[in-house]
């Protein structure tokens, strides 16, 4: 992934509403991954950081998300978000 390239988000299934957006990331370090979250816990802990800008930081796509506002220090609220099984009807970011 390049620096200032999008973050494709997506979801849905052949059997939900299916639904796609592009996020603007201020920087991006590593390879790109592919991961599933459910909507429901990422939105609890972006509405429970109560920051305009969220940091997430994850190294596989079966390893959890920590979500924390950039530069926190280690008194600062964190988020934990356990990744879902993907399954193979889920849309493929074009």
């Amino acid at each position: 992934m390049q620096p200032g390239a999008p973050v494709v988000v997506a979801g849905g299934s052949r059997y939900e509403a299916r639904t796609r957006d592009e996020l603007e990331p201020r920087a991006v370090k590593g390879e790109p991954i592919r991961l599933a979250l459910s909507p429901t816990y990422l939105l609890g802990g972006l509405r429970a950081l109560k920051s305009r800008t969220v940091q997430l930081s994850l190294t596989r796509p079966d390893r959890p998300v920590l979500l924390h506002p950039p530069g926190s220090d280690r008194g600062a609220l964190r988020y934990l978000v356990m990744p879902v099984r993907q399954h193979s009807d889920a849309p493929t970011p074009n």
